[in-house]
């Protein structure tokens, strides 16, 4: 293994997924902006606001199929977005430090939240200025 292949040993292996360059395409923010909404609609059947009692073996099914999607989606996002804040995120010092606690402490939530509130946002603005 040479030193320009990225490293994938060790706990911050799996951030090293995510390329700086990648994650600041539109491609990357139209996939953020789908595991963040299919995080927070999958909420509803997570607290139970979805009735999934009385359903048929198939809706189950659907339901554990869309269980599953979800936990890709949470880890997406989560990795996605912890990686924009270590490489690229280029807000305030103690808005930078907020956000860490965010995503620490908020876990999917907080990814979804600092998705919505610094990463779109600075994304659109470097596309606005790239164009």
């Amino acid at each position: 293994m040479s030193f320009s292949e990225p490293n994938y040993n060790g706990p911050w292996g799996l951030l090293n997924l995510f390329e700086e360059d990648w994650l600041v395409t539109r491609r990357a923010t139209k996939l953020f902006f789908a595991s963040a909404v299919y995080i927070l609609v999958l909420t509803s059947v997570l607290l139970g606001w979805t009735a999934v009692a009385h359903s048929s073996p198939w809706m189950k099914l659907a339901l554990d199929g869309s269980g599953a999607l979800g936990a890709v989606a949470i880890f997406f996002l989560w990795l996605g977005m912890l990686r924009y804040w270590i490489r690229i995120d280029g807000s305030k010092k103690w808005l930078h430090r907020l956000s860490l606690v965010l995503l620490v402490a908020g876990f999917w939530y907080g990814a979804c939240f600092y998705y919505f509130a610094v990463y779109l946002p600075q994304s659109f603005q470097k596309n606005d200025s790239n164009a």
